[in-house]
């Protein structure tokens, strides 16, 4: 099933108005008359299609609900087949003859949009400070999860050594001078709640990262997404 929104380049929300607007400016780019690559005939129909069912309020309900149980579906599966980045991966697979990039309606928008050029400057450094934020940030999360592959071992012998000064701060380490940091609680539970809180943390913050690397990914990835349109199509 073909994500008409993302076809379009508008988001959930967007009107008949910016509908249209999107749509002549799809049909400019893959009319056969001045696109004659063997796919354009197919994406005009898809168009077409796209604003048949958007333009319509009863078929643009039934396809919106239609579209949410598909986008939800087994979503957050902990199945590596079943993530939301190989599902990602899959339609862009399915639907290679009609998908457009992101940045192939950016161009478009550069070449057709009907604004001023002071405008399409604005958005254009707007959408630059965007992904150069999102790639430091996707960068540094591969990183630190490189990091985290390679010192896992020393990670879970770290947990180790946490776990065992917390269980000997219980018997050992009962310093009437530590300060007392909650009130009619001894210095010696405290000590032992600290520790654990602390490894706990490190072992969630591991498996948080390693485990669900790809959605974080993908997430990353979507709110970028939803950003650079959010740039094209309300400023």
């Amino acid at each position: 099933m073909i994500d008409f929104y993302e076809l379009l380049g508008v988001k959930r929300q967007a009107t008949k108005e910016e509908i249209k607007n999107a749509y002549r400016s799809m049909v400019k780019k893959y009319h056969p008359d001045t696109n004659k690559s063997e796919e354009a005939n197919k994406i005009i129909i898809s168009l077409n299609e796209a604003k048949e069912v958007l333009l319509d309020d009863d078929k643009r309900k039934e396809y919106d609900v239609l579209l949410d149980n598909i986008s939800h579906s087994k979503q957050f599966s902990n199945e590596k087949s079943e993530t939301y980045y190989t599902k990602t991966q899959q339609y862009k697979n399915d639907y290679a003859d009609v998908y457009i990039t992101k940045w192939e309606f950016f161009i478009n928008y550069l070449k057709n949009g009907l604004d001023n050029i002071l405008k399409k400057c604005i958005k254009t450094i707007l959408i630059g400070i965007n992904f150069l934020s999102f790639i430091t940030i996707k960068i540094l999360f591969i990183v630190l999860m490189f990091l985290l592959i390679i010192i896992s071992p020393l990670v879970d012998y770290l947990i180790g050594i946490i776990m065992l000064v917390a269980l000997l701060s219980l018997f050992i380490m009962m310093d009437n001078t530590q300060p007392d940091y909650v009130p009619f609680l001894p210095a010696n539970i405290e000590q032992f709640l600290f520790f654990s809180m602390l490894a706990t943390g490190i072992q969630m913050m591991k498996i948080f990262i390693l485990d669900k690397s790809y959605n974080l990914l993908a997430i990353f990835q979507n709110i970028e997404d939803r950003i650079f349109i959010l740039i094209l199509m309300e400023i």
